[in-house]
């Protein structure tokens, strides 16, 4: 579906490359790199000890901001009318697991998390 429908929309190539790619690369960058430092198993939900080092200390949330820069890039560079409603909807779900998980978090990692919460901003 995605090959039949891809560059079928009004957004320019130069936005596409120029602008799209970088996102992509840029959004999964930042998803790998927080991976990384918070670890497989602190990233499936297995508690595996508290995070609060870069980028973990400029936003509660690097993997999803990276994650909604990357499929911003891939709405862009697929230029589909019909697949940006997917996209979107991808988006607002990135958005909305952080208000999910907080009180998993808070029940978890107790104060330790809520002084985190009251410094880190939740995005960027």
């Amino acid at each position: 579906m995605i090959f039949y429908e891809f560059d079928t929309w009004i957004i320019p190539d130069a936005v596409r490359y120029i602008v799209g790619l970088p996102s992509v690369v840029i959004g999964l960058s930042v998803v790998c790199y927080s991976v990384s430092v918070l670890g497989l198993k602190n990233t499936y939900g297995l508690k595996d000890g508290f995070i609060d080092k870069p980028p973990y200390s400029y936003t509660r949330n690097p993997q999803y901001v990276g994650d909604i820069v990357m499929i911003f890039g891939l709405m862009l560079f697929v230029n589909s009318f019909d697949m940006v409603y997917l996209f979107l909807l991808s988006m607002m779900i990135f958005i909305i697991m952080p208000f999910a998980e907080e009180s998993w978090l808070v029940e978890r990692y107790t104060d330790k998390y809520i002084r985190y919460k009251n410094k880190t901003v939740r995005f960027i």
